[in-house]
């Protein structure tokens, strides 16, 4: 491959131009030198163009194999490959390059050069070429962003790549595959975490029982997906997000983590509490999310024995009976963190008229065999004047005796930072109104043993959108300390 930086000047051959490089080195003490100048990827032998015009950086005689190879993986990949051009030691370091990230700007191509083909051509052919020639091991990381090529790879070439490339030892696979990609590689044995994220055209997914070391498995919105089956043995945490469809668990006695959101669609907490038991009845955290839900919740009599920690998101369910929700807390006895999302104050209840009944009489029913012994925290974020959720409030506390702490946020979240979350007036006003129904309704029956937290809208951020001279007239307050303690 010539030199075209000078027409001018006659191209040199390369064998020639590698020889004097040797001789350079060999004369210089065996000094290395690296292009300052772009180049593109040579697709044979991991080569690339080097300008004549080099700077020298190091002394390769005075390294040791291991690390000259460790400075050589923290070169970007067009740098390290570069590298591979001119130095025998940094050739062999360029077969166990661990950090292998393929894409469009990795090799600095144009996007506008050659047509649609040709550019997937021109990539697939240099992905090729350096799995190829590359030994297999030492890969860490293995990046590839295949959706381009769909119109050129094959999933049998694909298939011959992960082969290549997945060896014991590799921390991340990621990878963007063609739209019509219809089936699942079979070489990564030692995959310990794989993702599946907006694959429509899958219809049937079904994890194979060689992926041993599989312990991670994440489904997100794969729109046309139908059914799930899981045959790899150590899968402990599983998160899926779309509609209620089959799952099958082949062993889900080691299942420990669920996450079930059905944010966009209906029927995930009637789904969880009518097949989720058969499929991992040993969970220890699960966590779910609907925007939809059937007026009544069916009664459920097989119990999660494991389980502790229990998440539920209501995204912005109008008219939701959270009483209803006893059913899942009735099934839990081990529980002992319950977390709920009432769906925040923007969701105005249908029964929010607190003058219409009395804390005594209504807002306590007792439900028969409904105790939670080991129960210790209770955090409800959104807390509105809904009186359902009152109920439940009063229902928890009543039926928790080991119970520690309560924590009722009447806005729509503080996040980790600690920083409120914007809220309008209308959501302002509804959640000083549900500050006025803890303090009527739940502040009174709180134990004394119980550290009662809550948290009430931003006096700078929420409270002025009111303009009122004093809005603690609406009994808003940052703590309500427990009179009893």
């Amino acid at each position: 491959m010539g030199n075209t930086g000078d027409s001018k000047r006659k191209p040199m051959c390369r064998s020639v131009w590698l020889r004097r490089q040797r001789a350079k080195t060999k004369h210089d003490g065996s000094r290395v030198s690296l292009s300052t100048t772009k180049g593109a990827l040579c697709q044979q032998n991991d080569t690339l163009e080097v300008a004549e015009n080099s700077v020298p950086l190091i002394e390769l005689d005075k390294f040791p194999e291991d690390i000259l190879h460790h400075i050589h993986s923290q070169l970007p990949l067009r740098d390290a490959a570069r590298a591979a051009c001119v130095s025998h030691r940094f050739l062999r370091s360029w077969r166990r390059y661990p950090n292998l990230t393929f894409n469009w700007e990795a090799f600095g191509l144009n996007m506008n050069e050659r047509t649609e083909y040709g550019r997937a051509k021109k990539l697939v052919n240099i992905i090729h070429t350096i799995l190829e020639n590359h030994s297999g091991t030492g890969v860490k990381t293995l990046k590839l962003q295949a959706r381009p090529c769909g119109s050129v790879i094959t999933s049998n070439q694909l298939d011959i790549w992960l082969q290549a490339a997945i060896k014991s030892g590799i921390v991340e696979l990621a990878m963007d595959l063609p739209r019509d990609y219809g089936c699942l590689f079979s070489c990564a044995m030692s995959l310990e975490k794989l993702e599946l994220s907006q694959c429509d055209g899958i219809t049937f997914l079904k994890i194979p029982s060689h992926l041993q070391q599989l312990n991670f498995l994440r489904v997100f919105l794969c729109r046309n997906l139908q059914m799930i089956e899981i045959y790899a043995p150590k899968v402990s945490t599983f998160l899926f997000m779309g509609p209620p469809m089959k799952i099958s668990i082949s062993n889900a006695s080691q299942m420990k983590s669920m996450s079930m959101n059905g944010e966009l669609y209906s029927g995930m907490f009637h789904y969880a509490l009518t097949k989720l038991h058969s499929i991992a009845s040993n969970l220890q955290t699960l966590v779910l999310v609907s925007s939809k839900e059937v007026v009544d919740m069916p009664s459920q009599t097989s119990k999660f024995l494991h389980l502790k920690h229990l998440k539920i998101y209501c995204a912005e369910i109008k008219c939701f009976d959270f009483c209803s929700l006893v059913s899942f807390l009735k099934v839990c006895p081990a529980l002992e963190h319950f977390f709920l999302s009432a769906g925040g104050p923007y969701i105005v209840p249908q029964d929010s008229n607190l003058e219409d009944y009395s804390a005594d009489s209504s807002l306590i029913r007792n439900v028969p065999d409904f105790h939670l012994d080991r129960l210790k925290k209770v955090t409800i974020v959104g807390f509105c004047s809904s009186r359902s959720l009152i109920k439940l409030t009063c229902q928890i506390i009543e039926a928790s005796s080991s119970l520690q702490r309560l924590v009722m946020d009447t806005t729509s979240g503080y996040g980790n930072s600690g920083i409120c979350e914007n809220m309008d007036r209308k959501a302002t006003m509804e959640a000083l109104r549900g500050v006025e129904a803890i303090k009527k309704y739940v502040k009174g029956k709180v134990p004394s043993r119980v550290s009662l937290e809550v948290l009430e809208p931003c006096d700078r951020c929420h409270i002025p959108k009111l303009k009122m001279s004093n809005p603690r007239d609406f009994g808003a307050m940052r703590l309500i300390p427990n009179s009893q303690t």
